[in-house]
């Protein structure tokens, strides 16, 4: 892929506990709460961001041109 720059944005659904707070290596339960606390510290500044779906839910309804598909995300997972 010949990429020099790499950004990661990781989207999980907030109320997925068993994913975001599931930390299975004892050497980094000490850097964070969730998996994203925990990546930001682990890759260079600006590189990463964890955000919750919910989050994204109000901008995928006002911007995709798939109205079906985003009224199930709103109704799967919640989002004004």
């Amino acid at each position: 892929m010949d990429a020099d720059i790499v950004s990661v944005m990781h989207v999980a659904p907030r109320m997925n506990k068993d994913l975001m707070t599931r930390i299975t290596s004892p050497g980094l339960k000490s850097l964070g709460n969730n998996i994203h606390e925990i990546w930001k510290i682990l890759t260079m500044p600006g590189k990463f961001n964890g955000v919750y779906l919910e989050d994204l839910i109000p901008r995928i309804k006002h911007s995709t041109r798939n109205q079906e598909w985003a009224k199930y995300l709103s109704v799967r997972y919640g989002g004004s």
